[in-house]
């Protein structure tokens, strides 16, 4: 019974550790002094997801709410844009035996 908690937990946690290290990129003007702009607008969300969309524009407004910047909704003193992308990639199955036991295969997406 111990074993078979410690293999869901393993398995729980590989899984984990591809949320982990999902790739996130951003770029901005480095010379850029975003002390001086108060007011911002959107460009565009491309996330492939309404769904997602709506969510990194709320995460995005949220946070720069909290730092004092205002959403209008053109001409701003900055200009937002947030494009997302997901990639799926088919994996072979493993095949799990012991012998005296059925064999399983397991399947990871």
């Amino acid at each position: 019974m111990k074993n078979h908690w410690v293999r869901r937990l393993s398995l729980l946690t590989f899984l984990g550790l591809g949320i982990v290290y999902a790739m996130v990129k951003t770029d901005y003007d480095h010379k850029a002094d975003f002390g001086q702009y108060k007011t911002y607008s959107w460009l565009r969300v491309e996330a492939g997801d309404t769904l997602w969309a709506d969510r990194i524009t709320n995460a995005v407004d949220s946070q720069l709410a909290a730092k004092g910047w205002t959403k209008v909704p053109s001409g701003g003193d900055a200009t937002v844009a947030a494009m997302g992308s997901t990639h799926n990639e088919k994996t072979p199955g493993n095949v799990l035996h012991r012998p005296g036991r059925r064999l399983a295969v397991a399947r990871f997406r």
